[in-house]
């Protein structure tokens, strides 16, 4: 039976100006896999390198292809093709759509292998039946795991769903989550059906009139996350206190007390029951003491347990106690009745549950119902490090909203010239800030290591716009509108971040087109609380790409760079190298290393100086620091610190230190006093 061939044309790109990425390795992959299919005859591939738009018009316009796989760099804006010198050119999407809907009636499928190319497959599929596109980032192997399968499933006969379909479930099998699974877009508008399908095989149809389908197994923490959303329609905040948690627990398990006992203090810190008599009417101190010398391994475990006290025990009938220990607060939430809720209560419930009792007087930033419903949803994501896709853009949904709520306030560095006896503003730090207590927002920080790079990235990319907005309207402020008058600006941003074209448009935007701040008085700080290459398989990968990235940052920009977080992440000293910081930043926490130890860290940094031309930053200096000032800066020679005690973080920014502040710190040195 004679079919028609199919041309599939493929076109790759990897401009010089962004991140190297393994596009010989997935088209050698996509051509091996077409010539050991049963229907190899039935494909022409043509391949396309360097791609550039006139490129991509004539290769259309010449070949006719049937299929148009792209594989490179993609972001919101558009594909990423080069342009005459080689560099970055964005194709939007509503070129794309142009292109694509002057070849409806010959392209059959185009499948977009590049990260954040939903909205151009949307456009696309206007005029095309089946195009594919990635909505977030993907890595490399992913990209080549569900194109090696696209493929091999096209080459056994299958239809264009199938080939889709298998290709997703060759992601699953590697562990990719669902989240970051390619879309799937038709002509109509439409994705793939969620509704129940079955797997069939005719062994007398020829393979291309094959139906093959299937459906995802169910999520089995999705009856979980569901009751979290049904946890929180049953409280009431109207009148906050430390019982509304355990009244919303008592009622959603239909239980008959809860009690949150501190066993260290041997005190009931807050109890739910009902108005009426139940069966599991007992004294809690005679309860808790029973526990305490019975079981009181399940109250230090770090797990929930469950306990059946039977008939006559204690209780009129059988009954069940479920302990969820907290171990910060020495304390367990106790769960008693005799429901089929509590009887059969699991463990993932009972830590969503527990994580709501932080400590016996605190509930940490729960002032709302989605406050609530994310802690539980974190303490998922903490404990089992996977959540449902509903729940994950549920989380990311918050965290954007959180973000929104998030100041930046500036924080001093100032220069010590030992030999002048003399000090300055030499920058600020950018800091972000609570505008509730003025204080570092942890819970925004710990969502974002928590879930990983997207939230990482959002965080980074706010701060980054808000904190270079801000500066600008605080400068103009403090009149200081000169060149010279501006100082450094130092933005905290993760490793994986840089890594990010996103994190990159975002920069040359502000710093380009709004001209916020002119590039050389800016540094980009990389915390090393998390490794560089963690986001990438291969370490030296990792590293060359980061060098690469940051190579290309101060020559088009004349960025800087810092290493932050110094002696309590993950650098070592081999590896200043391998970054080539402007900055050492030496966390706070060195100070208050055993003194000796502090003092030869210190030491040996501050002399880099002389060899490498580092500059040591000094974080954190407070009243609480083992070293006095004149011990760092006159004794050690350091000549850049920050701290509070040497200027607050605020909102606003000035030229100089005001006379008082100046006459304090230099009687602390020792230093004459000024006029």
């Amino acid at each position: 039976m004679n079919k028609a061939i199919k041309k599939i044309l493929v076109l790759a790109a990897n401009p010089k100006d962004t991140t190297s990425i393994r596009l010989t390795e997935e088209v050698r992959e996509i051509e091996e896999s077409l010539k050991r299919s049963q229907n190899r005859s039935q494909f022409i591939l043509q391949t396309k390198w360097a791609v550039r738009p006139r490129d991509l018009l004539r290769a259309m316009t010449e070949f006719q292809p049937n299929i148009v796989h792209f594989c490179g760099h993609g972001e919101a804006e558009g594909i990423a093709l080069e342009n005459n010198d080689g560099n970055l050119q964005i194709i939007n999407k509503v070129a794309l759509a142009g292109l694509f809907k002057s070849f409806t009636g010959q392209v059959e499928c185009v499948l977009l292998n590049a990260c954040h190319s939903i909205s151009q497959a949307e456009a696309i599929g206007q005029y095309i039946n089946y195009v594919i596109g990635m909505e977030q980032e993907i890595q490399d192997k992913d990209a080549i795991d569900f194109a090696v399968s696209f493929y091999d499933t096209l080459g056994s006969g299958a239809n264009y769903e199938s080939a889709y379909e298998l290709g997703c479930v060759a992601m699953q099998l590697v562990g990719a989550p669902e989240n970051l699974l390619p879309s799937l877009h038709t002509k109509k508008g439409c994705s793939l059906p969620n509704s129940p399908t079955r797997l069939i095989f005719d062994p007398d149809k020829e393979p291309a009139h094959q139906q093959i389908s299937f459906q995802s197994l169910r999520n089995a923490l999705e009856k979980h996350e569901a009751f979290a959303e049904r946890f929180v329609e049953k409280l009431d905040l109207t009148d906050f206190s430390k019982t509304t948690i355990a009244n919303a627990t008592r009622h959603i398990l239909d239980a008959d007390k809860v009690y949150v006992y501190q066993y260290n203090e041997d005190i009931m810190l807050c109890e739910s029951s009902p108005e009426s008599q139940s069966h599991t009417d007992i004294d809690a101190k005679t309860l808790t003491n029973f526990l305490r010398q019975n079981y009181f391994k399940a109250f230090t475990s770090g797990r929930p347990h469950k306990i059946q006290l039977e008939k006559g025990s204690f209780f009129l009938i059988d009954s069940y106690v479920t302990i969820i220990p907290q171990e910060k607060s020495r304390s367990v939430i106790l769960i008693i009745g005799t429901s089929d809720q509590v009887k059969r209560l699991e463990d993932i419930t009972a830590v969503m549950l527990g994580c709501l009792y932080e400590s016996s007087n605190n509930y940490g930033c729960l002032e709302t119902k989605e406050d609530i419903q994310n802690r539980m949803y974190d303490s998922i994501k903490s404990q089992y490090n996977y959540v449902s896709d509903k729940t994950y853009e549920y989380r990311f949904a918050a965290f954007q909203k959180a973000l929104k709520d998030i100041q930046v306030f500036f924080e001093p560095i100032l220069f010590f010239d030992k030999q002048a006896e003399n000090l300055t503003i030499a920058g600020w730090e950018a800091l972000a800030r609570d505008p509730k207590t003025s204080l570092a927002p942890t819970h925004i920080f710990k969502a974002a290591e928590m879930w990983g790079v997207r939230f990482q990235t959002e965080l980074d990319l706010y701060i980054l716009g808000t904190a270079l907005r801000t500066y600008k309207r605080s400068s103009e402020k403090a009149r200081l509108y000169r060149y010279d008058d501006r100082k450094m600006l130092s933005i905290n941003v993760y490793p994986s971040s840089i890594l990010r074209t996103a994190y990159e448009r975002k920069l040359e935007h502000l710093l380009v087109n709004e001209k916020l701040i002119p590039g050389n008085k800016l540094v980009l700080e990389i915390s090393q609380k998390l490794l560089i290459p963690s986001i990438i398989e291969n370490e030296e990968r990792g590293l060359e790409s980061f060098r690469s990235i940051t190579r290309k940052y101060r020559k088009k920009y004349g960025i800087e760079f810092a290493v932050d977080d110094f002696g309590v992440g993950h650098v070592a000293i081999s590896r200043l190298g391998e970054i080539n910081p402007t900055y050492i930043k030496i966390d706070r926490e060195v100070l208050h290393f055993d003194k000796k130890l502090g003092t030869n860290i210190i030491d040996y940094l501050v002399g880099l100086k002389l060899d490498l031309n580092y500059r040591t930053v000094i974080e954190g200096f407070d009243e609480d620091s083992p070293f006095s000032l004149k011990e760092l800066v006159v004794d050690l020679g350091v000549e850049y610190i920050q701290g509070y005690l040497l200027g607050l973080a605020t909102p606003d920014i000035k030229e100089r230190l005001d006379k008082a502040q100046c006459r304090r710190i230099f009687k602390q040195l020792g230093w004459r006093d000024i006029a």
